[in-house]
């Protein structure tokens, strides 16, 4: 059982923007993270936008509040992506998989083998592609979706917000395995079961 990096956001704007400055304080006084994706940079500019888009809400200007919540889903978005990253430096090591967890600011949550989320795969609307839909994991999941053609060795699929993506560009006529896990606050759901599917 390994550890797992959790985000717990905040609903509030303004206390995911707290957060994810404590978590860039933390990482970029840390080694062990040493070229993380999205960049500490990136996620600072996030958090900065954010901060200014609310900083408007409060002047009421007509559709600051759409913009705000815009720039507050795309930070959630970064994290999420950063959570990633700090669990694959975490898995290199689990022996001290709870220390660089924490190190990154986030909060440690041993796994339990539930959560595996029923998804279909299907052909897409273009030669070389693969629809991917899952059941939603509800409003504030992020799904991960990965694929291979041996069962054993996976690529990673952009993550998604939505329950759904689409992959292009795979080689027709060959039997693509895929799989996804939904990823919330609490953290990362177990993997799927693997779905095969001959890409036309």
């Amino acid at each position: 059982m390994k550890a797992l990096a959790v985000l717990k956001l905040p609903k509030p704007a303004k206390k995911v923007s707290v957060l994810a400055r404590s978590i860039v304080v933390a990482m970029a006084n840390e080694p062990a993270f040493a070229s993380p994706t999205p960049s500490l940079a990136t996620l600072t500019a996030a958090i900065a936008a954010l901060e200014a888009a609310d900083a408007i809400v409060l002047m009421r200007t007509k559709g600051a509040r759409e913009a705000r919540d815009a720039t507050l889903a795309a930070l959630r978005l970064e994290l999420i992506h950063l959570a990633a990253y700090v669990q694959e430096i975490a898995d290199k090591d689990p022996s001290s998989a709870a220390a660089i967890i924490e190190a990154a600011g986030m909060r440690v949550k041993n796994p339990s083998p539930r959560n595996k989320i029923p998804f279909q795969a299907m052909d897409g609307t273009v030669a070389g592609s693969a629809r991917l839909v899952a059941k939603s994991a509800g409003d504030r999941a992020a799904y991960e979706w990965q694929y291979g053609t041996d069962g054993r060795t996976w690529n990673r699929a952009p993550m998604t917000l939505q329950a759904s993506t689409v992959l292009v560009g795979l080689t027709p006529g060959t039997t693509y395995s895929f799989r996804l896990r939904v990823v919330t606050k609490e953290g990362e759901a177990s993997w799927s079961d693997v779905l095969s599917l001959i890409v036309k």
